[in-house]
């Protein structure tokens, strides 16, 4: 089956303002998804550059050698640049490996120290203590599909230089700190750097609402959450079940603890929070008392996916370094991951955007072989398109070329809020649907 990636190609579609035009493509993912979501969401460039780093050890390790491109080099069509695969511009699936395993974090430093072992989760703690999500209707109301409780922790607990007598229980497998989260976007390793301190031993879309337990037990000195056989979220019926456990002790240490895992997707990881520096990217299954400054993260999924950044730093190899855009067309399946496009925000000089109190410039471009690149559109399957650009064929309104025009806006529009004249608080308005 080798002859099958030989023939995978990627076309990238690139254009500067005020500079020659030069295109790129690749054909994706088969299924057509009716919503048309976009995929684009703020720090979704750490999410890239992370998987693009764990598949770089993933094939280090492996011993893994690129194949030949044969008789399909690189080549620009007039203007499209053809690029083949040679086995190192799809991600492979990163299968969750960590059930009936733990995890320790220890102090070190400023920093933290890994190691896995077998075993560790305490079934009666998973029984024991507060239940936070009792049957429907029962008084107080427990908690709901993305919901959040602040508890006290019992103890003084350092994290990252800071100490805390209080946490957030989220629903969807982490704890974090100073505040809560229950927002339903991507449970994505973006949205672990750029929110508050946090620990995830299972960052999920899980529903506490509908079945499982969600525990936690205070002791001195110790304490225990379990989300026991807690489902994944589902429209129809109930999803898959989860059992994950994290401790805290007094002295810092932090312990996850997997008993029962049948999900496909979820980050684990540690992290200061209001991060703009992409994470350390562990092999946790392999944690043999590394130590890190940071935060310290692990994806995993069932599905390959285009790695944009190895895309972008092939393109480069060719190209000059005079494009502020890249379009990406496949010509092969992958995961987008139920999104129909995205829009990587990859440098941004402009102030006056986004929430207020965050660093709002930041320049990943090295990271993708360029010192301008400031936008990456990923389009999917170009089969998925009509010959006409104008042609109408998606929800009835989009055409092609109201889709790339979507996914470009993202470049300046991905993180407009604004202050609500009337509440003072910051609004989403501007924003769609996915926020």
């Amino acid at each position: 089956m080798q002859w099958l990636r030989l023939i995978r190609c990627l076309l990238a579609l690139a254009a500067l303002a005020a500079a020659p035009a030069l295109t790129v493509g690749v054909r994706a993912a088969s299924e057509i998804h009716e919503h048309g979501a976009s995929g684009t969401y703020p720090g979704r460039v750490l999410d890239e550059i992370a998987r693009h780093r764990r598949a770089v050890l993933a094939r280090a390790r492996s011993g893994f050698v690129p194949q030949s491109s044969g008789t399909a080099p690189a080549v620009d069509v007039g203007e499209i640049a053809v690029i083949p695969d040679d086995g190192t511009l799809v991600t492979a699936p990163n299968l969750f490996d960590l059930d009936f395993k733990h995890l320790t974090f220890r102090p070190a430093g400023a920093g933290y120290a890994v190691e896995a072992g077998s075993g560790g989760f305490d079934a009666a703690a998973a029984t024991q203590g507060t239940l936070l999500n009792p049957p429907p209707g029962s008084q107080p109301p427990g908690i709901g599909d993305d919901d959040s409780r602040e508890i006290s922790i019992g103890f003084s607990f350092p994290f990252f230089g800071e100490s805390y007598s209080t946490l957030f229980i989220n629903s969807d497998g982490n704890l974090t700190f100073r505040a809560g989260d229950s927002a339903s976007s991507d449970r994505s390793l973006g949205r672990i750097l750029a929110g508050p301190p946090r620990i995830a031993p299972y960052f999920a879309d899980l529903d506490p609402s509908v079945a499982g337990q969600l525990r936690y037990v205070s002791e001195p000195g110790r304490l225990v959450v379990t989300w026991n056989q807690v489902p994944d979220y589902s429209s129809f019926g109930i999803g898959p079940r989860e059992t994950v456990q994290v401790a805290l002790r007094a002295d810092g240490s932090i312990q996850f603890s997997y008993a029962g895992i049948q999900g496909s997707a979820a980050v684990v990881a540690i992290a200061p929070g209001n991060s703009s520096d992409p994470p350390l990217v562990m092999d946790f299954s392999a944690a043999a008392g590394q130590t890190f400054l940071g935060a310290a993260a692990e994806v995993f999924a069932v599905t390959s996916s285009l790695d944009v950044v190895a895309v972008s730093q092939r393109f480069y190899q060719t190209h000059e370094d005079a494009y502020q855009y890249l379009v990406v067309f496949t010509n092969f399946e992958f995961s987008l991951n139920g999104a129909f496009a995205y829009e990587l925000n990859i440098a941004n000089a402009v102030t006056g955007l986004g929430r207020i109190g965050l660093t709002p410039t930041f320049d990943y471009s090295r990271d993708f072989g360029s010192e301008r690149l400031e936008s990456l559109l990923n389009m999917g399957n170009l089969n998925r398109y009509p010959a006409d650009p104008a042609a109408v064929f998606l929800r009835g309104v989009d055409s092609t070329l109201s889709v790339l025009g979507q996914e470009a806006g993202h470049r300046f529009l991905a993180y407009a809020l604004f202050r609500d004249p009337e509440t003072g608080a910051h609004s989403t308005e501007l924003l769609g649907r996915d926020l």
